[in-house]
């Protein structure tokens, strides 16, 4: 069974000018949740998804449970350019020391695939980019503003 996606369809992530600068400037200070978030917007409003691979490594490096997690499972996904299942092991472990649940899952699928001598990776789910929002944090974000946004189809 595959990894559920935290993404919901609709969940909007154009943010106001106003957000984006206070995100910035708090990502500079280290915080994931900031860096987070401008992830989602390059990916999912802007749809840069050089930028948005930037935020959510920094995001990572940052702590960020759900960037650990997503980026663990862009580096398991064969079709990314950024394949590498050791960086998917490092990236899905950090995530689940960190309490993402869903990472537990993908070290178990990792392990399965080194077990079975699968190098190729052909992961049956699609890359990581749609993965790293938590529902529950974004709907509390959501409902504190209104927003015409992009919105995942």
């Amino acid at each position: 069974e595959e990894p559920a996606s935290p993404i919901t369809p609709g969940m909007s992530y154009n943010f106001t000018d106003e957000e984006l600068f206070e995100f910035r400037k708090k990502s500079e200070t280290g915080d994931a949740e900031s860096s987070r978030k401008l992830f989602l917007f390059y990916n999912f409003a802007v749809r840069d998804r050089i930028k948005a691979a930037e935020w959510l490594e920094k995001a990572a490096e940052q702590g960020s449970p759900d960037a650990q997690y997503g980026l663990a499972y862009e580096f398991s996904y064969h079709g990314s350019p950024r394949y590498d299942l050791e960086k998917a092991k490092y990236w899905a472990l950090k995530a689940a020391q960190n309490g993402q649940t869903q990472a537990r899952r993908l070290l178990q699928e990792i392990k399965e695939r080194e077990e079975h001598g699968d190098s190729s990776n052909r992961a049956r789910h699609e890359p990581a980019y749609d993965t790293t929002m938590d529902s529950s944090a974004h709907a509390k974000q959501s409902a504190s503003r209104p927003t015409t946004a992009a919105t995942t189809p």
